[in-house]
């Protein structure tokens, strides 16, 4: 019994003790995986970002990774192309912790001993959880440099971030104290969030949001400050008609510049019922031109003729691509919209909501008829759109006024007490504008 016993032990303590190694040897695989795929996505995308795994010491309890990001067009600095990190990684039991340091440029090392002390403000830890899930921790701390006779001072930030599902899903948090420089400028509580799961390589549904305590700018005389500025972007996807929508939010609690502020401002402007693979065409194509654009740039270096004529050639090939590109998602039932416009002016309030649809499947050529024929525009779109905003915002102008058309009974707007108000509607196959139809005979 003694001998069993003392056997099972013994198997207990080499299993724990090996523990560590076999995770090791997990490890290493689903690291260089991991890598595989972020490649895979910067191809896809034609970013012209590539990472390279220079050299995988693996040891038993503990390993070293060094590892480049190469960006396309990225100048040398110091003979080093790209950006080299080094991952000094721990085995456990149940994942392989690592830390990162970029002191391996010289670059970044020059400046950490020249303008820092040589205190490196950068901490990156990064945690590959058997469950291939990867957990990754950026924390800066404080610092202040010189820059031109102006002192910076660069606040705390941390960002942690969840990848999930071979890179397929990612969380993220985000929040930095900002950044000043002393009677110039200051920028004050940063913070960002986001969710997203991949549908495609372009697209990804979920949300990201941006928001701003404050900035200001310059801190004396006449100056600009922006106080509770929020930002976010919104992608749903419906799986079961495959389509998306896409919408974006901006919005301040107060803008203000010189003399003129704004309060309470808020926007949100977005389209529905989007085709999938007509959109993913459209911002793979989009990602192409921007990305060929920016090829031509550098090649053309400080030329700037050779950089007017990179631009102009690429924009001028790109238009028939971009129009045949728009067919493809001008679909049935599309919509695009604002809503939820707000401003709090002085003299008032501005608000207004827009709505327009495609009744039906449309070409750019079909647009065309429109210019000679106007009622036409009954069969292809509907609209609902609401606005108002203080009438003296218009001035002594009766523009909005009068009639644009001749078969309009009303201006754009009306007058109703201090505001002008607008209100336009498709229905029964007719326009509506004021409450008054529209006639086009």
């Amino acid at each position: 019994m003694k001998k069993i016993i003392v056997g099972v032990v013994l198997i207990l303590v080499v299993a724990g003790i090996g523990t560590p190694f076999v995770t090791g040897l997990i490890m290493e695989k689903m690291i260089k995986q991991s890598y595989g795929d972020i490649n895979k996505i910067y191809t896809d995308t034609g970013s012209g970002i590539s990472i390279e795994i220079l050299q995988y010491d693996r040891g038993f309890s503990a390993s070293t990774i060094q590892w480049k990001v190469r960006i396309r067009g990225m100048e040398p600095v110091d003979g080093v192309e790209g950006i080299t990190f080094v991952d000094q990684v721990k085995h456990g039991y149940t994942s392989v912790v690592s830390t990162t340091i970029l002191t391996e440029n010289k670059w970044y090392s020059d400046f950490v001993d020249e303008q820092l002390g040589g205190k490196d403000p950068l901490q990156i830890t990064t945690e590959y959880k058997l469950s291939r899930a990867i957990e990754s921790t950026i924390v800066v701390e404080r610092f202040s440099v010189e820059v031109e006779g102006n002192v910076l001072d660069v606040g705390a930030g941390k960002l942690v971030t969840d990848c999930r599902d071979s890179l397929k899903r990612f969380e993220s948090k985000g929040t930095w104290e900002g950044i000043s420089s002393p009677d110039v400028f200051k920028v004050e509580g940063v913070s960002m969030e986001y969710n997203l799961e991949m549908i495609s390589t372009y697209i990804w549904d979920g949300v990201f949001s941006l928001a701003l305590k404050s900035a200001q700018f310059p801190l004396q005389g006449d100056h600009a400050e922006i106080v509770n500025f929020s930002s976010d972007y919104v992608l749903d996807y419906d799986p079961n008609v495959d389509q998306l929508s896409i919408s974006s939010g901006i919005g301040a609690d107060s803008i203000e510049a010189g003399t003129d502020k704004v309060e309470n401002a808020f926007v949100r402007l977005g389209v529905n019922n989007m085709d999938r693979l007509g959109y993913g065409e459209f911002i793979q194509l989009y990602a192409k031109i921007i990305n060929e654009t920016v090829d031509g740039i550098t090649a053309a270096g400080d030329n700037p003729e050779e950089l007017q004529a990179v631009v102009t050639e690429r924009m001028a090939a790109a238009q028939f691509q971009v129009i045949t590109s728009m067919e493809k998602i001008m679909k049935k039932g599309i919509e695009i919209f604002v809503s939820d416009l707000r401003v709090q002016l002085p003299s008032g309030d501005v608000k207004g909501d827009l709505l327009v649809a495609l009744k039906k499947d449309m070409t750019i050529a079909q647009f065309i008829p429109l210019i000679g024929q106007p009622d036409l525009v009954l069969d292809i779109f509907s609209l609902q759109s609401n606005m108002s905003f203080p009438a003296e915002l218009a001035g002594e102008s009766q523009m909005l006024l009068a009639p644009l058309y001749p078969g309009m009974q009303t201006g754009l707007f009306e007058k109703k007490a201090e505001y002008l108000v607008h209100k336009g509607e498709t229905k029964d196959g007719k326009l509506f504008i004021n409450g008054q139809e529209v006639l086009f005979h």
